[in-house]
């Protein structure tokens, strides 16, 4: 009769021989003395076995190492679950082949360089991926996918993945409604799946370094491509920039050591649209897009002290000392009614008055159109070619005589100088669904798929990278296959609910032989 077998009650790699019950042994090799373990085996349902190069494979279940160097195979009607010594968990799906080729858990050397030479897995991703954003990498025959610190599923797909989007139920179709007095049938159990977000905006060049901040405080790591999302925020470091390009081709360079964070982002078709940003502090330098130009009150760039009117227009706003959020600044001497004054001219006669210096409040220069600063209740319009400033401790707000050099000089790129393709930044390549290829699904955080180019993907984003070929796009939407896929996540599945697996054993079986292939 078969033989019932809870692989995930299995100890193989303890000893050299599994007994299985009515005198069924198995052969198992153990593992090599004094190897250094990279992480353990969670779960496994069905056979899974783990090999070194040039030692024999060895069974392996619940509770076992598994070291660096290790190549692990899953059957063809199971899956397997490993934790790494970082936190990081894969799930590798049924018929996978994974290795892990490199990995360093010591402080100031976190690296790992893993292998998927087969199949598919669901990540989540540990203290090196969060620690060294650009030291964890999946490789495959197709590409190299780039971790950094996130949840995703990859998937390299032959003729499987058609053959699994054949076999998923249809839609269900929509019903007539019961008649009153029948009683309504219980709605399905249906797994809920995390709304999918949409990138309002993408990073379109860099220098140096910057990140992404989410509002529970996340933080990633950004490049050209990265995605923005309505209520992050991007904060540049010391002699870096981010060129950040907008739905509505709007552009905005966040200068050095800058916070600029996406308030709000409307632009739906048919509906009222607007884009609010907020200066924590830093600089920007800016030109509106089609939702300024459609309505020019709908764009508005926030600070602590007051508010800038974008009039679709080119705009520098520098806002640091008094204007930043949090922090402040020695108060200078400045003489009001000689500033406002000497504004009427457009000149500092002489040098009459101290012209403020950065740190001193908001200043905003406009450089195309108009703009305006709104202090409570005052206005201050601010034409092509002047700059405003409000002080908020003295409570000035007046056009400056002068532009002051640390606004005139600016060494971080106009915008409107940054040549962008939106359709390619934005855009979505056209796939047949389930087609070969090297699938990513992202479902948290950030991956860079590298073939021949970089795509950049966030939350709720997937890329494809098919066959033959070594450039990723970005898909639409998620393929059938990986949203309704049954393997569960590492951090979520229920090993009490995992059923027991059939199978029938040979006697004479030797690891990497298949058990249970159809």
């Amino acid at each position: 009769m078969p033989l019932m077998l809870h692989a995930g009650g299995m100890r193989a790699g303890r000893r050299s021989w599994l007994v299985l019950g009515c005198g069924v042994w198995i052969a198992c090799a153990a593992p090599q003395a004094g190897a250094d373990n990279a992480g353990r085996v969670v779960f496994a349902q069905g056979i899974t076995t783990a090999q070194r190069a040039g030692a024999a494979p060895r069974f392996v279940a619940k509770g076992d190492a598994l070291e660096e160097g290790d190549t692990i195979s899953t059957g063809s009607r199971g899956f397997a679950v490993i934790g790494l010594k970082d936190g990081a968990k894969y799930t590798l799906r049924p018929r996978t082949v994974f290795a892990i080729e490199r990995y360093r858990h010591d402080a100031g050397e976190e690296s790992a360089l893993l292998r998927l030479f087969k199949g598919g897995l669901r990540a989540v991703t540990g203290l090196i991926g969060k620690r060294n954003p650009t030291g964890v990498q999946l490789a495959t025959a197709t590409a190299t996918i780039g971790i950094r610190g996130t949840d995703f599923d990859a998937r390299l797909c032959d003729l499987d993945c058609e053959q699994e989007l054949a076999l998923l139920p249809p839609a269900p179709a929509l019903v007539a409604a019961a008649p009153a007095a029948a009683p309504a049938a219980p709605a399905p159990r249906v797994a809920k799946k995390k709304p999918r977000k949409r990138a309002v905006a993408r990073v379109a060049r860099m220098k140096g370094q910057a990140v992404a901040v989410d509002a529970e405080g996340k933080t990633r790591k950004v490049v050209e491509g990265a995605p923005v999302f309505e209520g992050e925020s991007v904060r540049t470091a010391p002699d870096s920039h981010a060129v950040v390009a907008f739905r509505d081709q709007s552009k905005v360079t966040v200068q050095a050591a800058s916070d600029v964070k996406v308030q709000s982002y409307r632009d739906a078709p048919g509906q009222p649209q607007s884009f609010v940003m907020r200066l924590v502090r830093g600089g920007v330098r800016a030109v509106t897009g089609l939702i300024g130009k459609r309505n020019p009150v709908a764009v508005r760039l926030q600070t602590a002290v007051a508010t800038i009117g974008i009039r679709g227009t080119g705009i520098d706003a520098l806002c640091t000392g008094l204007c930043a959020e949090g922090k402040g600044a020695p108060q200078r001497r400045i003489d009001q009614e000689c500033m406002k004054r000497l504004a009427s001219q457009g000149k500092n006669g002489g040098g009459a008055c101290e012209v403020p210096q950065a740190g001193d409040g908001l200043f905003l220069a406009t450089w195309e159109g108009a703009s305006y600063v709104e202090a409570g209740e005052r206005t201050l319009d601010v034409p092509i070619g002047r700059t405003g400033f409000f002080n908020p401790v003295l409570g000035l707000l007046t056009l400056l005589p002068e532009t002051p050099d640390f606004v005139r000089d600016n060494p971080a790129p106009r915008p409107d100088g940054i040549p962008i393709d939106f359709d390619a930044l934005f855009g979505t390549g056209a796939s047949r669904e389930g087609e070969p290829g090297l699938y990513v699904w992202v479902r948290e955080g950030h991956v860079a798929m590298i073939g021949d180019t970089v795509l950049d993907l966030g939350d709720s984003e997937e890329g494809l990278i098919r066959a033959g070929t070594r450039d990723p796009i970005r898909l639409s939407t998620v393929p059938r296959f990986m949203l309704d896929d049954p393997t569960p996540l590492p951090d979520e599945f229920d090993e009490s609910r995992i059923p027991l697996f059939e199978m029938t054993v040979d006697p004479f079986l030797k690891p990497g032989s298949a058990i249970c292939e159809p």
